[in-house]
């Protein structure tokens, strides 16, 4: 039995060595339902923090999962959470509608709500939903569809735009704003066009190689824009113009 043993255990080295085709490895997906978490179906965002622990703005609440429990956290008025991001110091900052704050861990593991909203006044807000969570330069950035308030740590004030999203590349913010093209976001406020409305709507801006960023755009495919030169060209891809004509989104 013994010799048997080894004589199998012998085969099975040498069958690997050869180069066998390895067995494929199938990772366990499972899947919570909502009577699970006690929350919405519908989740518009997620984050995860130092620790491992992810958050997700619900439609119904900031939901936390550590893997084992579900806890909810409800915001003022119990309005859905649409942006969640979790900053480098660990507070967790959401967005919603007519409402944006962060939650804080106080001393007993709970998570406490800050409202940085109400540092606005009642009139100052927009009729609409924080989709968009950026941080940039010790400053969070909350984007709205008609504006970018932004958070030092002690005041909110906010940049006239009308972006349709915002990214913070090496230090750079860049932004579709809706109507026009890709523009650059100085930290006054000021706006550089970059490209403009003809290329289509860049749906999403991504760090490439060294001085490119790539840009996707929702129907005229992808583009390669050299900070250096400051120019833009179309990305060859095969087949050619695959993506053209499809509602590129991320």
């Amino acid at each position: 039995m013994k010799l048997r043993t080894i004589v199998l255990s012998a085969a099975l080295f040498i069958y690997s060595a050869l180069g066998a085709e390895p067995i494929p490895f199938t990772p366990l997906i499972r899947n919570w339902s909502t009577a699970d978490q006690g929350a919405n179906r519908q989740n518009w965002s997620v984050a995860q923090d130092s620790e491992g622990i992810m958050y997700f703005a619900n439609h119904s609440c900031l939901l936390e999962f550590d893997g084992h429990l579900w806890l909810r956290h409800p915001l003022p008025g119990r309005v859905n959470a649409r942006s969640v991001a979790v900053a480098p110091d660990g507070r967790i900052y959401v967005g919603s509608y007519k409402q944006f704050g962060y939650f804080e861990k106080i001393s007993d593991g709970s998570l406490e709500y800050h409202s940085v909203s109400d540092l606005l006044s009642p009139d100052a807000l927009s009729e609409d939903d924080i989709w968009n969570i950026v941080f940039y330069n010790d400053k969070v950035l909350f984007q709205a569809f008609d504006r970018i308030f932004v958070y030092d740590g002690t005041a909110v004030s906010s940049i006239a735009a009308v972006p349709l999203n915002l990214f913070n590349i090496d230090g750079t913010l860049y932004s579709q704003i809706i109507d026009a093209g890709v523009n650059v976001i100085s930290d006054n406020g000021e706006m550089t066009e970059i490209m403009p409305a003809s290329c289509g709507l860049i749906n999403s801006i991504l760090k490439y190689d060294g001085n490119n960023l790539l840009m996707a755009s929702a129907n005229n495919g992808l583009y390669l824009y050299n900070r250096e030169t400051r120019k833009y060209v179309p990305m060859q891809t095969y087949p050619k113009d695959a993506l053209k004509g499809f509602n590129v989104n991320r």
